[in-house]
């Protein structure tokens, strides 16, 4: 209850329309359960299925669900593609989560501002 207000109100006030947010769910050893709320998509994984941007094989990432709006995918296919606000949960390495979601994003965004 209080952890979700201000976890609501946080993001609120930091988060930028422009940057994806990653919040920390749990830690277990050197990897965490996190939660990503896509602001925007990675480029790489623009209209691409979760099978073709092989996030667990690439990076060591599980997908474990994708809340979309008031529907959560508790079991996520093959198929499914990432869409903007998706909040998508993860189990891996901080670290690759935040390359792959932060980082992606600010280097596509610099790319294409040249």
């Amino acid at each position: 209850g209080f952890d979700n207000i201000i976890f609501k109100l946080g993001h609120k006030l930091s988060h930028k329309k422009n940057q994806n947010l990653i919040k920390i769910i749990d830690n277990y050893g050197p990897n965490s359960i996190a939660e990503i709320t896509l602001s925007i998509v990675p480029e790489e994984f623009v209209e691409k299925t979760v099978e073709q941007i092989k996030i667990k094989q690439k990076y060591g990432i599980l997908i474990l669900a994708i809340t979309r709006g008031t529907k959560t995918i508790s079991n996520v296919q093959k198929e499914d593609i990432f869409q903007p606000n998706d909040i998508i949960t993860v189990y891996g390495s901080i670290s690759n989560i935040k390359d792959v979601f932060e980082e992606l994003h600010t280097l596509n965004k610099q790319l294409n501002t040249k």
